[in-house]
């Protein structure tokens, strides 16, 4: 909301750390670059890191380089690379430090072999010869690196602004003359608030979306009057294109058949496959009465300066506070009122997302809530509810009808999620999701963990996926204070153990699956490990899995489903397993659906998500990131299924 309301023309930000020995790693960037920056921002921010190496060799600070292997622009998910398809020069740097603020003093013999002899080279023309290091020379790389990007922007100020306009009106041009001409979004969805969240996002970001009047016919297919489209004819259309194409990653070798060149982040990330929302192309321009039928969205803005911070805009979507309001257009995309009867006993297809915010507000109020699953699909029943508690489900726009039966009782399951002092990511994306859809859970530190007892206090814990280095061992004595020292050691690996085997549901998200695994004794197989880059890559990449939409765990999944893959396992059982496979890979062709992937035939007809019985208890193996980043809200509800199977009781 801040660069909205300053729209800086040029966004520059600082991370650390420079590729060895290098002391910092400047634009242009590294292969591959993403496919639809206009070639003016990619040129600007060429332009710009040269000056800054140059400002750099003009104070004597050496050590600066330029693309290599490792800084790709190929991901678009970064708030200092996003702009770029707003039409503003944005970039990064990555500047040398050694443990943070701690100094260092280096010699040559330090250096990787092939750059001890100090060559110069095109874009490393000054190396860094060794000697001390310290959090001083960092800022002082960063402030000389800052005052260049002023000097430039002072400089050609004319010429920024006149080439935002240039990149704008030749996107505009662009795409009046070539396909895709409009992406269409019906209101009819699986889930309705799916498209919902995918377009109050782009229109946060200054995409105009439009809303159809009346009925048209595009390309032999009827839209509903209420359907959005989204017309590609608009400054920043290539952010549209962007977030919602396939991405195919360019196939780019180390050396000739040799490994992939590996993407820094992910390779595919198409946002309308994460969500699962329907978005259908225009390959033929938008007809006079198609456009004579659109109308922009448009709502109440609210004002992020009028104190009304604590009040929560839009109660349907994800986004807490003033959130996406604050855009117009944003505040215009809504979802159809909802249904929820005064009185009764009502159900909620569990294929909205929102289902699961009003099954924990129902909790919250005293309500009773039930799964039913048949052939019709998965449904939950809440019952016992009062008005207040009935709106505030209201509030949420999902879908409901009036029921009368049951269905498998679900309680309310104490849930805990693992938080390693060793600080991980994915940790907090899980965090994040489960309190944006309103989950009770509790954080286990790792002595807790230590301590044991944990069935008398949860019934499902959550195993993110930081690495069984951080699970295990945490930090190393010396580095941080004591408390914060080590994992959850072998005593939590006891307890874990102790607590499945007593009844409990452990729930392991992607690389945490090969730690339980491993701890546990469970008789499964990772079939992926130990294979090289040549054998198999998926490089953080969209796939699809079959998923077994009669398990709990599954109700509500769409039997095709997009998952994030990035650094997963597949699963293969073996001898003794007791359990089943909540979904698998195909057992022909590949389950790309975006980004990149080598090797697919190791995936067929192996398990991509696994129940795994132990002792009274299970063990919930999801073999890829259900949460990555708070993307992909259309896996999100295979993590909160698995959460409310520990609540399961029997039929009724």
């Amino acid at each position: 909301r801040t660069m909205q309301e300053w729209e800086p023309q040029i966004v520059y930000t600082q991370h650390q750390t420079a590729p060895f020995p290098t002391r910092i790693w400047l634009p242009p960037f590294a292969e591959p670059i993403g496919r639809r920056v206009h070639p003016l921002m990619s040129r600007t921010v060429n332009t710009i890191g040269m000056l800054m190496a140059q400002g750099l060799e003009e104070r004597g600070q050496i050590g600066a380089t330029h693309m290599g292997t490792g800084y790709d622009a190929w991901y678009p998910g970064y708030v200092d690379y996003l702009p770029m398809l707003q039409n503003r020069a944005s970039f990064w740097t990555e500047t040398a430090l050694y443990r943070y603020a701690t100094p260092h003093f280096y010699t040559v013999q330090d250096f990787p072999a092939r750059q001890r002899g100090l060559r110069s080279e095109s874009l490393y023309p000054s190396p860094w010869r060794g000697g001390w290091w310290r959090l001083r020379d960092a800022v002082e790389y960063m402030e000389t690196a800052s005052l260049s990007v002023l000097d430039f922007a002072a400089k050609y100020k004319d010429d920024l602004l006149y080439n935002r306009y240039q990149t704008g009106r030749d996107t505009i041009a662009k795409y009046e003359a070539e396909a895709p001409f409009a992406y269409f979004v019906p209101r009819d969805q699986r889930d309705p608030m799916a498209p919902v969240e995918l377009l109050r996002r782009l229109a946060f970001n200054g995409i105009r979306v439009h809303e159809l009047q009346s009925e048209v016919t595009v390309e032999g297919t009827v839209y509903d009057a209420g359907t959005w489209v989204v017309p590609m004819n608009q400054e920043f259309g290539e952010l549209v294109r962007q977030m919602l194409e396939i991405q195919t990653y360019p196939d780019l070798r180390e050396f000739p058949d040799g490994p992939l060149e590996q993407p820094y982040d992910a390779a595919g990330w198409t946002l309308s496959q994460q969500m699962g929302a329907r978005v259908i192309e225009a390959r033929s321009p938008l007809t006079d009465a198609v456009r004579s039928a659109m109308a922009l969205a448009h709502g109440a803005a609210v004002d992020w300066r009028d104190g009304e911070h604590g009040k929560d805009a839009a109660p349907f979507d994800s986004v807490p506070g003033v959130g996406f309001d604050t855009n117009p257009v944003a505040a215009g995309i809504v979802p159809r009122a909802s249904s929820v009867p005064d009185d009764g006993t009502f159900a909620v297809d569990a294929a909205q997302l929102n289902a699961f915010r009003a099954v924990n507000r129902a909790w919250q109020s005293g309500g009773r809530v039930q799964l039913r699953q048949d052939d019709t699909g998965a449904a939950f029943v809440i019952s016992g509810l009062g008005p207040n508690a009935r709106a505030s489900i209201g509030e949420l726009r999902v879908a409901t009808t009036v029921e009368s039966t049951g269905g498998t009782e679900l309680t309310r399951p104490a849930v805990g999620l693992h938080r390693p002092w060793n600080p991980s990511m994915d940790e907090g994306w899980t965090r994040w999701v489960f309190e944006r859809f309103e989950f009770d859970f509790a954080n286990i530190r790792d002595i807790e963990m230590r301590a044991g007892d944990l069935g008398t206090r949860y019934d499902v814990i959550v195993l993110t996926d930081p690495g069984r280095g951080s699970i295990v061992d945490g930090f190393a004595e010396g580095v941080v204070p004591p408390r914060y020292a080590g994992g959850i050691g072998l005593e939590g690996v006891r307890a874990l153990d102790r607590f499945v085997r007593d009844g409990g549901t452990l729930v392991c998200l992607n690389g945490a699956s090969g730690f339980a695994i491993e701890a546990l004794g469970l008789p499964v197989r990772n079939v992926l490990s130990g294979l090289s880059r040549g054998e198999f890559f998926a490089g953080g990449s969209l796939l699809e899995i079959e998923a077994d939409t009669a398990h709990p765990i599954m109700a509500g999944v769409a039997p095709r489903s997009a998952v994030f893959f990035g650094r997963s396992p597949a699963f293969e059982t073996l001898d003794g397993f007791e359990g089943q496979a909540l979904a698998r890979y195909a057992s022909t062709g590949s389950p790309l659906l975006s980004g990149y992937l080598l090797g697919e035939n190791r995936l067929n007809d192996r398990a991509a998500a696994l129940e795994v019985r132990h002792g009274d208890g299970r063990v919930v193996l999801l073999g890829f990131r259900p949460q990555w980043r708070g993307q992909p809200f259309g896996s999100f509800r295979i993590l909160f299924n698995a959460l409310l199977s520990g609540g399961m009781k029997r039929e009724s």
